[in-house]
């Protein structure tokens, strides 16, 4: 149910275009600077978020860290204030851009050149971060846009310190072995805070080592498809080879011995920190150097929205102001439209009735922590990352192991995933159904449109990869087809029907809808009927002559004229 925002404190400063969302968290407004004629973007947070210490603390103090943060590649923020009734009121930058995930999706691959300057703006920040002790702990390709500068350069843009870690923090704001993040991009140590491991700026480049590894194959490099095989991949298992991700070796064995090391399991076999990891990468810059067009090309994707307001773009702003600046962790690739976040809106409304039953008056240490992690919990599933709102629930079930807030929590949750999962069943059918067709183009693009109507998935890594074996299938039976058609042609041409015949049948064999094959068939069969007639008109006429032979023998020459006047009929 959407409620009532006071607006008075934003309209008089900036003039507003529209509400892109609204959830139990509050709403999104896409505004104009009134004197700067600037497109901002405001988020307005309800006000039952100030009855909650540990949220106040946490969403103050980041508010407070990010205002202050001033680089190039860090999405900027401008204002923040709360009005007499409770309201929060968060101005940032607006990015017109996509997340690195759509690039990986609408480029194939992405240019060696771009993916290293990619790499180098967001080394470049990460480690602006690292020198003001900041860790930000949540790297993944969604909370890195791709953008155009003034001049129409490359520009990335880090966003969402929601999550961040200040080092050496006094206040105490995350339940001891909680889990925050994404289970695909964290580090080894992120699921070892139970037994104390530090989670420092190391950890924020092994998440970049997943990202940069997953730009430049496509793929990703931990194999699992649940959290428990995830967390084991994290902290047991080898990447995936790059022989295997790279087969034709277009990655070049240094970038390769790059990346492999920022994936180490253990953190001091990685690099000593962002700027050594950027150095490494920058020797490779003027060797892969950015193409003329490569940028101009990536802006130019026609599945690329770029001049509709109310499309929500991937990787825009306002896609992920929703989890900025609170406990909870980024959202699914996609935005959901502004029907769906009512929708949304909703369902997260009893949840945070659920989560605001978990205290009373006087609120214990342990009791805010889980409203916290309830919390960050509610924002996961509104946003469809299904397993690690599960993996945080956990967490909170180790802290409160009976709770009928968690109780319907999980239902909550386990419909949603069933829901996600027949959803994800019947668009892989429609998959299967168009590569049993070889209609590639359009299987990929059911393959995008799944992802942003239901949420990233291994089903649709999968799915590509059989697009991939296919289309390889069909050009080797293309190739096939023609060697066989061109060999058929030379056999007709030559008049050697009878050789031609079977080369024709085996062509559609190879490809029994092909026109060609069957029209060279027809020809091949004429040929042999053909044959077949002047072969019996032959025997007819040897047969004649030896009966007009017989007949002169015996002087008969009326018979042998009567048997010549047949002959010539």
């Amino acid at each position: 149910m959407t409620i009532s925002i006071p607006l008075q404190r934003l309209e008089g400063k900036y003039e507003i275009l529209e509400k892109l969302s609204e959830g139990g968290m509050g709403a999104i407004y896409k505004v104009r600077h009134r004197l700067l004629d600037e497109v901002r973007v405001v988020k307005v947070m309800r006000p039952h978020l100030a009855d909650d210490e540990v949220l106040r603390a946490r969403f103050m103090r980041e508010a407070k860290v990010a205002i202050r943060l001033k680089h190039p590649n860090i999405a900027q923020v401008y204002d923040f204030t709360m009005d007499e009734e409770g309201y929060f009121f968060l101005v940032m930058e607006f990015i017109e851009g996509m997340d690195l995930f759509a690039l990986v999706r609408s480029v194939r691959p992405v240019p060696l050149g771009v993916v290293i300057e990619i790499a180098d703006q967001s080394l470049a920040v990460l480690g602006y971060l690292h020198r003001k002790e900041i860790i930000h702990r949540d790297i993944s390709p969604d909370n890195l846009l791709v953008s155009r500068d003034d001049e129409g350069g490359l520009l990335i843009k880090l966003i969402d310190l929601g999550i961040a870690k200040i080092q050496e923090a006094d206040e105490h704001l995350t339940a001891t072995g909680a889990f925050l993040g994404k289970v695909r991009y964290s580090s080894p140590e992120q699921f070892r805070t139970e037994g104390g491991a530090e989670i420092g700026p190391k950890s924020d480049l092994y998440s970049f080592g997943i990202v940069l590894y997953e730009l430049l194959t496509a793929k990703y490099p931990i194999k699992g498809k649940n959290i428990s095989s995830l967390i084991s991949g994290h902290l047991l298992h080898t990447p995936l080879s790059f022989e295997e991700s790279d087969p034709e070796r277009r990655i070049p064995e240094e970038l390769r011995t790059i990346v492999l090391r920022a994936l180490e399991k253990d953190a001091e076999k990685r690099f000593p920190s962002a700027r050594a990891f950027r150095t490494k990468l920058s020797e490779l810059r003027e060797k892969y150097p950015i193409g003329e067009n490569d940028v101009r090309e990536i802006f130019e994707i026609p599945a690329l929205p770029t001049s509709k307001i109310k499309i929500i773009k991937p990787g825009s702003t306002q896609d992920h102001l929703n989890r900025s600046f609170g406990v909870e962790t980024t959202p699914a690739h996609t935005a959901p439209t502004v029907a769906e976040s009512d929708h949304d809106g909703a369902e997260k409304g009893k949840l945070r009735k659920a989560t605001e039953g978990a205290s009373g008056a006087a609120v214990g240490e342990a009791d805010r922590q889980v409203r916290a992690l309830l919390l960050g919990a509610e924002k996961l599933i509104g946003n469809k990352h299904f397993d690690e709102a599960r993996l945080q629930i956990e967490a909170v079930r180790g802290m409160v192991p009976e709770s009928p807030e968690i109780s319907r929590l999980l239902k909550i949750l386990n419909d949603a995933d069933t829901k996600l999962k027949a959803g994800r069943e019947a668009a892989v059918r429609r998959i299967e159904a168009l590569v049993e067709q070889e209609q590639f183009v359009e299987a990929r693009l059911e393959i995008n449109a799944s992802v942003k109507r239901i949420g990233e998935a291994s089903c649709f890594t999968e799915m590509e990869e059989m697009i991939a074996e296919a289309e390889v299938e069909a050009e080797a039976r293309a190739a096939q087809l023609a060697d066989i058609l061109d060999a058929v042609r030379g056999l007709i041409t030559k008049d050697e029907w009878e050789d031609a015949a079977p080369m024709a049948r085996e062509a559609l064999t190879v490809d029994p809808t092909s026109v060609e094959a069957t029209g060279l068939l027809r020809q091949a069969e004429a040929g042999i009927s053909r044959l077949r007639e002047a072969e019996r008109r032959q025997k007819e006429i040897e047969k004649t002559a030896r009966t007009i032979e017989e007949h002169l023998r015996k002087e008969k020459p009326d018979k042998a004229r009567e048997g010549l006047l047949l002959a010539r009929k």
